[in-house]
This record gives C-alpha cells, structure tokens and sequence, in this order.
C-alpha cells in the first residue's frame, strides 16, 4: 500500500514537471502579452510577428512531416522533402532577422507582418498543389489533400492572430480569389475541358456538373469562416482598443497621483528637523510602548510591531523622486504603491503624535471643553494607537515643551489621573497606571 502512494506521488511529480515543462514552452514561444506593454503598438506587434513566425516553424515542419509521408516508396519526393528541411531554417532565420532587426521601428514590424501573412498562404497553396498533384496519380491519398486544403483555412486564422481586421479582411478576399482559381485549375481542373462546340454549352455543362456544385459548397463554408474570423477579430480589437483607452487613462491617472504624492510627502515628511532629543524620546516611547504592549497580554510579534510603529516616522524614509526615474511604469507604479503603503502608516502615526502633543498643549493651556474632549477621545483607536499615545503623554508631561516645565512623577500621575484617562480605554489606562513605577524607572534611566 505505502509503495503504492509512493509510486502515485512520483508519478503525480512527473506529471507536473512535464506540464510545467511544456508551460513555460508555451509562454515563452507562444504568449501574446509577455512582459510587453500592450499601450505601445509597436511592442504589440513586435511580440505577435515574433509568435507568428514561430507558428510558421512549425507550420513548416508539419509540411515536411506530410510530404515524407506521401512520399513514402517514390524516392524523388523524398529527395525533395529533405531539400525542404535547409528551406524551412533558412526561411524562419531570415523572418528572425528581419523582425529583431528594428523591434522599435513600426514600419519594419508591419513589413515583417505582410511578409509572413503572404509567405503563409504562399506556402499553403504550394503544398496543396502538391498533394492535389500527388492524389492525381495516386487515388489512394485523398485524405492528404484534404489536409493540404484545410492548411489554407490554418493560414487564415494565422493572419487573424494579427488581431487587425483590415488585414484580415483584404487576406480574405485575396484568399477566396486564390482559392476559386486553385478549384478551376487543380481541384477540377476545368481548363483541360475540351470537345465543346461553343463557350455557352461548355458554362453550362461545368454549372450543372456535381464539380462546380462542390466548389459553390467549399467556396460558401470557406465565406463564411472568413466572416466569422472577421466578426471574432473585429470584437476582439474593439476590446484591445477600449482596453488600450483604459490604460492609456489610467497611467496618465498615475502619472498625476504619482506628482501629487511626491509633493505631498515632500511637504509633510522630508521638512521634519530631527534633534538629538527627538531622537532620544522616540527610543523611550519605543521601549515603553513594547514593555505596555506585553503587559496587555499580546504576542511578542504584536510587540515588537508596535514598537517599530512608534517610531516608523524616524526609521522609514520615503523618497519618491527616484520613482520618476524608473522607465518602466509597471515598476513604476509597484514602487510608488509599496512606499504610499509605509507612507500611509508614517501619516498615520505622525497624524497620532499631533493629536497626543495638542491634547498635552490643550491641557497645560487650560483650553479644554467637552466638546473637545468627546472629539479627541482615543478609546476608538485601535489597541496599538493607544498604547503609543499614553505612553507618549507621559513622556511629554514628564519632559520640558515650549509651553510646560516638566512634571515629577506625582505630578504626572495627578494629571494622568484627573484629566487624561477620559481619553482612553479603561483596560488599557489601568495597565498603564499599574506598572507606572517600572516606567518611572525607565524614564529615569532614560535621563529626561
């Protein structure tokens, strides 16, 4: 039984390594939209000729593979067929060339996109001749050029993946044209008809032939997958289109928003003059608000998080004008959202340390209300802007400001006590107030 789910495991392991395998095959010769920005028309069409003309290497190899078989038993064919396997590379390096040759330029790419979408159907119609010719001779292979016929609806839905239906629609037609004069020159071969008196019996007589019948039939099917090629591409560049517009609005939308965050952050972050005692109280805070969050019972993570909250202001530093830089504006843009993501909790923060320093100004000034303190009340804050902004207040009442001489330790645990424990949740006030001399001590050793 444990041999058993081992061999199912190996086996489910194989199975995924060849599917991956052949995954990444496929993403990398035959994925439209890999790592291409489809605004830019001309990387656009640079990927598709680049997926296009590996098609046509394997078109062209299948057209070898099919030539070898009906081949087989007439050395000459054979001799023929290998000549086309030199051919086959020669023509897929020099679509290579001229494809990589200027991926920027436009133009070159939409040369490169008529010369693959013509050497398609060119190669189509020669291999239909041939197994058409090689039927003639040989009643036995009739399915192989049937093959060959449908290789020319292949090239169609080819030049659809250009995703244009302009193109298409012009291919289409030129098709349809190749195709009527391969039907009364190969297919039927009516031209050889002779033995007629007049031109108007030898029309009617092809009309009313089973032949003609056949070719209305294949010439309708092949209208009509023509018109459907063309409603499916017509839909699809609509889509492209309103998916390019989208775009094309949304960058300038970063753009713009990119400008207005770097002028924002300029103004609120970069202009904050950081002293020595800035500096030395963030270090406070940080230790007591650690030693208040393992008090309150949360997880040693949960400490430590609120500990680099506290102080993110002085330890993240958020400089966007290397954004503007960055040529690509997917990069562009994933830099810009990573750091309005720090942005957004140093704001937040900062926004906190306003609020605790007006509440101490406010009290020590005597300019309090109820309204006031009904606005300014924290007990809706999350856990940890709580934590940091009492131990904040105490380490402002317990040091000098502009507007206060410090406050002793009673001093400081009167007015906690009388006017700033309205401002938070009870559990949190209690904790606070229950191990008030350990943080005595800490802002003792801390020389304030």
């Amino acid at each position: 039984m444990e041999n058993e789910k081992k061999g199912l495991k190996k086996l489910n392991r194989r199975k995924k390594k060849i599917s991956s395998f052949f995954g990444n095959i496929f993403q990398k010769f035959f994925s439209f939209e890999s790592g291409i920005d489809i605004s830019n028309d001309t990387q656009v069409l640079f990927r598709r000729n680049k997926v296009i003309k590996n098609i046509i290497l394997v078109t062209n190899l299948l057209y070898t593979i099919i030539l070898f078989i009906v081949s087989h038993g007439d050395s000459k064919n054979i001799v023929l067929s290998a000549l086309l396997l030199p051919v086959t590379f020669f023509v897929n390096r020099s679509l290579t060339k001229m494809i990589n040759q200027n991926e920027t330029n436009i133009l070159k790419q939409q040369i490169a996109m008529y010369v693959q979408c013509f050497y398609m159907f060119l190669s189509a119609t020669l291999v239909y001749i041939k197994l058409k010719s090689q039927l003639n001779s040989n009643s036995e292979v009739v399915m192989y050029a049937e093959v060959g016929y449908a290789m020319l609806y292949v090239s169609l839905v080819v030049v659809s993946l250009y995703q244009d239906k302009k193109l298409l629609a012009e291919m289409s037609k030129w098709l349809l044209l190749l195709v009527t004069i391969l039907h009364f020159t190969v297919t039927y071969k009516f031209v050889e008809l002779d033995g007629y008196k007049d031109a108007w019996t030898a029309v009617s007589d092809i009309i009313q032939s089973d032949a003609f019948k056949d070719i209305v039939l294949r010439t309708a099917v092949l209208g009509l997958f023509a018109i459907a090629l063309y409603v499916n591409v017509a839909i699809s560049e609509f889509l492209m289109e309103q998916r390019k517009t989208e775009l094309l609005k949304r960058k300038e939308v970063e753009d713009e928003f990119t400008s207005v965050v770097i002028d924002m952050y300029n103004a609120n972050f970069n202009d904050m003059y950081i002293n020595d005692q800035t500096k030395a109280e963030a270090d406070l805070l940080a230790k007591m608000s650690f030693q208040l969050a393992s008090y309150l019972g949360l997880k040693p993570d949960e400490c430590e998080d609120i500990k680099k909250y506290s102080r993110i202001y002085l330890d993240n530093i958020i400089n966007l004008e290397e954004i503007k830089s960055i040529p690509n504006k997917d990069d562009r843009f994933e830099m810009l959202r990573n750091e309005t993501q720090i942005g957004s909790v140093i704001a937040r923060r900062l926004s906190l340390k306003r609020k605790t320093d007006n509440i101490v100004r406010v009290h020590v000034q005597g300019g309090t209300s109820p309204e006031y303190i009904d606005f300014m009340k924290m007990v809706k804050e999350p856990v940890k802007d709580q934590i940091v902004a009492i131990c904040d207040i105490y380490i402002s009442l317990r040091s000098f400001r502009d507007y206060k001489r410090r406050y002793d330790q009673n001093m400081t645990v009167k007015a906690l006590t009388n006017d700033y424990k309205q401002y938070f949740d009870n559990i949190v006030f209690e904790r606070f107030m229950n191990f008030i001399n350990v943080f005595k001590d800490m802002y003792d050793e801390y020389g304030g």
